[in-house]
């Protein structure tokens, strides 16, 4: 009989730890998309109100977790990032390398290249990682 309960706990045990590994997981894996600061200045405020609204020019891709927008205004160009997973949204400006058909975005130690030669968004760490992610659509241009 002892030995039918430890049987149990273990099992137990056992399901508690896989069922804790499970939820950890997801947090491992993704980067965390970070905030350009915590007061965001006035520029990236009203891009954001251009972009989200769709009031500006630009075009927008969706990724396996991401979805990336270009986004065009008047204050300038402004890449718009949003997790699926979360919805966090991250609006820094970009620059764009006509040569290499690729948008950058810097966000403290974080680089994300949109390349739209190789469909994919790539996410510099700052652990110095490499990121990426295939494009699975384009969502307007």
């Amino acid at each position: 009989m002892k030995s039918n309960y430890n049987r149990q706990y273990m099992l137990k045990l056992g399901l508690f730890s896989a069922g804790a590994l499970l939820c950890l997981i997801p947090l491992l894996s993704l980067p965390t998309v970070v905030s350009a600061s915590t007061r965001p200045q006035t520029v990236q405020i009203a891009a954001l109100n251009d972009c989200v609204n769709d009031i500006s020019e630009g075009f927008s891709v969706e990724t396996r977790n991401y979805y990336v927008g270009i986004c065009y205004t008047n204050k300038g160009s402004f890449y718009v990032g949003r997790t699926k997973k979360s919805g966090d949204r991250l609006v820094i400006p970009v620059s764009y390398n006509k040569a290499k058909n690729v948008y950058i975005a810097k966000n403290g130690e974080y680089t994300y290249t949109l390349d739209l030669n190789k469909n994919q968004l790539l996410i510099k760490l700052p652990n110095g990682n490499l990121y990426t992610d295939k494009v699975i659509r384009v969502i307007d241009s």
